[in-house]
């Protein structure tokens, strides 16, 4: 009896000595990965500290390049256009007619920017060839109001064009609508040929019905049948019935002919179908 007591003690003692050691080493793991943990949140907060200090030079830097950039990008266009005449007085001349990425326009753009720069070299190559390449965007710009016209009638004429776009937008979407009554071979058929050549001008004025509907005169064009105003009609109608909100209709310029439409000048398209031309109009 007393070995198995004296026994049962020793097993006793060896179980709590090895509990007191685990627990030791569990105070010793712990107290490592606490210090592990403080020494990664230092870290943390010495990078984020840094990086603050990072961010704050860059914007110190940006706002003191803004306050500098007005006044350089002034002094640069003045060296451009000066680059600019002085290739022209030698008979170098960009091509407004063509695009900016034509070699031509390319090689001369290379010049005007590396003649603005000057020989010190007071502007980047990057910063010299922006400047060169709006300076040729504003030219073809200024040439394109010279060739139509007066500012003014530029204007209307992309106010005519704009809404062209519009015509044809709502007629594409019109005839793609599944809800559309027209036969699926005028759809195709108008699908076809859905494009702004074949879509009529209409007067600068808005009108307005009994009703304050808002609406434009449409020109009417004399090679077109009526088969191509019907599905154009019906096209532009399923747009505005299933495609504006109501209270939004009387926002969208309708259009209307009658007897005071008056006829439009527009060619008639190169390859039109024959059941798109009216029988009585003569190519």
């Amino acid at each position: 009896m007393d070995i198995a007591k004296c026994f049962n003690n020793t097993y006793i003692d060896l179980q709590i000595s090895s509990l007191l050691m685990t627990v030791a080493e569990l105070k010793q793991i712990n107290q490592e990965q606490a210090r592990t943990i403080q020494h990664q949140a230092s870290t943390i907060q010495h990078q984020a500290k840094t990086i603050q200090e990072h961010t704050k030079t860059i914007s110190d830097l940006r706002a003191k390049s803004s306050r500098k950039r007005p006044e350089l990008d002034s002094e640069l266009k003045k060296e451009i256009r000066h680059s600019t005449k002085l290739l022209e007085s030698n008979g170098t001349r960009l091509d407004l007619h063509s695009n900016i990425s034509d070699s031509h326009n390319q090689a001369i753009l290379q010049r005007i920017a590396e003649g603005a720069r000057g020989s010190d070299n007071q502007f980047s190559l990057d910063d010299a060839m922006e400047a060169a390449k709006r300076h040729f965007i504003n030219l073809k710009d200024e040439m394109m109001r010279h060739l139509n016209g007066t500012q003014p009638k530029h204007a209307k004429s992309m106010r005519s064009h704009s809404r062209k776009d519009k015509k044809l937008k709502f007629r594409t979407v019109g005839l793609a609508d599944p809800r559309c009554p027209l036969p699926p071979q005028d759809k195709l058929d108008g699908q076809a040929i859905m494009t702004s050549d074949y879509m009529s001008s209409d007067d600068d004025e808005v009108l307005k019905t009994p009703e304050g509907q808002k609406y434009r005169q449409v020109r009417y064009r004399p090679w077109e049948s009526e088969r191509l105003s019907r599905i154009k009609a019906v096209a532009y109608d399923t747009y505005l019935k299933y495609k504006v909100h109501k209270r939004d209709v009387k926002k969208v310029h309708l259009l209307r002919r009658d007897e005071n439409s008056k006829p439009s000048d527009a060619p008639l398209p190169k390859g039109a179908p024959d059941w798109a031309v009216n029988l009585d109009f003569t190519k």
